[in-house]
């Protein structure tokens, strides 16, 4: 099976979520924000540096802080970027499934759209095709 994209929002955490909304009769729940690196959440290496989230983690382009001599010095351009990553402002705004997404991860942003709406609809029929049968199997 293809890599269906991080390991944040991979296939089998989307399919989890809807095959959960889908047979609890439950809403999905809906975000605005894609992970907890862009609300204030960090990874600290061992070697004092602060990063965003894991998937960046030595990519020192992604660096966001650094601790010396007990002191946090922090990136402030780079920090603003990931808190301001914002659906209202990104061009996936006008998308329908921006709520499930949450504009999607800003370290692997590299065509995630496309990816994520794929996800979404061959979990929504897998799991459907598998209530849906299980409906008449009883």
């Amino acid at each position: 099976m293809k890599r269906w994209a991080t390991a944040c929002a991979g296939y089998d955490a989307v399919y989890k979520k809807i095959e959960y909304a889908i047979t609890a009769k439950k809403s999905l729940p809906l975000t605005a924000v894609h992970c907890t690196a862009q609300t204030g959440e960090y990874v600290f290496s061992p070697l004092k540096e602060i990063y965003p989230c894991w998937e960046v983690v030595g990519n020192k382009k992604f660096q966001i802080g650094i601790i010396e001599n007990n002191t946090i010095s922090w990136n402030k351009d780079e920090l603003k970027k990931w808190h301001t990553h914002d659906v209202t402002s990104l061009s996936c705004k006008y998308c329908k499934y921006v709520f499930l997404c949450g504009g999607g991860c800003l370290a692997m942003k590299t065509n995630q759209c496309n990816l994520f709406k794929k996800m979404i609809i061959k979990a929504v029929n897998t799991v459907y095709n598998s209530v849906y049968a299980n409906l008449f199997n009883k």
